[in-house]
C-alpha cells in the first residue's frame, strides 16, 4: 500500500490549518529538548529526529502536551496500555533499499571481499503511527525524571562564536556608516 499520497495530505491539511489561525508553526518558541528529554520512544529507544521533531511537536502544542515520549499501537498494547481514540498522529522514515546485481541464474554477484555488489538504491518513505504516552491509559512506565535545561543567552552564545572565528582566522570587522557595502 502506498501511504506517501495519504502522509503527505495529512502535513500538508495541518500546516495550511494553522497558517489559517495565523499560527506559523516554524516561528514557534520550540524548545525540543523538554524538560522531559528529546521526543522519543522508550520501548525502542529511537530518539525521534529531523521532521519528526518538528511534527511531534506540532501535535504536542495541538493537544497541550508535556510528555515526549510516543509509542506505537503495539508499544502500547505490550506495555499493557490502551490507546485513546482520535489521538494518534504519524512520525515519517526514509530508508534507500539496496538492489544487488545478479547473474542470469539469479545468483547474487560478489565482490572481491565477498560482499554483494549494489547496482543502485530504491528510495523508501513510510510512517508509523503513534501516540504520545498523555493519550494512553493502562501503561506502566516509569515516571520522567526532570532535566535541567540551563538558561542562555542566544544572542551572547552567537557574539562569542563569531568574535572567535574572526579572531581565529585574524578577519578584522570595520563597521563604517555608508550607503554601499565593501568585502576585501
Amino acid at each position: 500500500t502506498n501511504k506517501q499520497p495519504k502522509i503527505y495530505d495529512k502535513i500538508r491539511k495541518e500546516i495550511i490549518a494553522l497558517l489559517d489561525k495565523n499560527i506559523v508553526p516554524w516561528e514557534q518558541p520550540w524548545i525540543f529538548k523538554q524538560e522531559s528529554g528529546d521526543l522519543h520512544n522508550p520501548s525502542t529507544k529511537t530518539v525521534y529526529r529531523g521532521f519528526n521533531v518538528f511534527w511531534l511537536g506540532l501535535h504536542m502544542m495541538k493537544h497541550n502536551l508535556t510528555d515526549t515520549r510516543f509509542l506505537t499501537y503495539k508499544n502500547v498494547k505490550d506495555l499493557g496500555g490502551k490507546v485513546r481514540k482520535g489521538f494518534a498522529t504519524e512520525v515519517t522514515f526514509y530508508n534507500q533499499i539496496p538492489v544487488f546485481a545478479k547473474d542470469e541464474n539469479g545468483e547474487f554477484i560478489l565482490d572481491e571481499n565477498g560482499q554483494k555488489i549494489i547496482i543502485r538504491k530504491v528510495p523508501v518513505f513510510g510512517s508509523h503511527t503513534v501516540w504520545n504516552v498523555e493519550h494512553c491509559d493502562g501503561l506502566d512506565l516509569p515516571e520522567l525524571t526532570k532535566i535541567d535545561i540551563p538558561e542562555f543567552d542566544a544572542v551572547e552564545i552567537a557574539e562569542t562564536v563569531a568574535n572567535d572565528y574572526l579572531e581565529r582566522e585574524n578577519i578584522t570587522l570595520n563597521h563604517i556608516s555608508q550607503n554601499e557595502a565593501f568585502y576585501s
